[in-house]
């Protein structure tokens, strides 16, 4: 009976995934990235946003250049959220629409960013371990 149930356990699917750590250069990478996005004023005038915003894709294209493990994939998926949320609040201040709604997607946008990097914020200083 118990044998059973050890062959059984084997075959069993794993609900715990394993994923290799992230390299250093990624997550230093992935730090630039959320200080751009961070700098990039969503109420700015076009010509000041532009340059700024098209760095901000030109940070996330690396991102994903680099990207070869599961874990840093999932970092730019998030990335690529954030890169979306910055510029629909954009838009939404061109029109004069209430930027509010949007600014907290932005907000948590960049928390998912941090959270997959294991990586906070405290001033200007980036730490290890999650945001809070």
């Amino acid at each position: 009976m118990h044998l059973i149930l050890l062959i059984a356990l084997v075959f069993l699917p794993q609900t715990q995934t394993h994923r290799a750590p992230l390299t250093a250069t990624f997550i230093t990478a992935t730090e630039g990235f959320l200080d751009q996005a961070e700098a990039t004023d969503i109420h700015a005038p076009d010509a000041e946003f532009d340059p700024k915003f098209q760095a901000l894709k030109t940070a996330k294209d690396n991102l994903k250049s680099m990207a070869e493990e599961d874990g840093e994939q999932e970092v730019v998926e998030a990335a690529n959220n954030l890169l979306f949320a910055i510029s629909a609040c954009h838009l939404q201040s061109k029109n004069d629409a209430d930027t509010t709604k949007c600014e907290a997607i932005i907000k948590r946008a960049r928390f998912r960013v941090m959270a997959a990097i294991d990586k906070h914020k405290t001033g200007n200083i980036w730490a290890d371990g999650p945001p809070a």
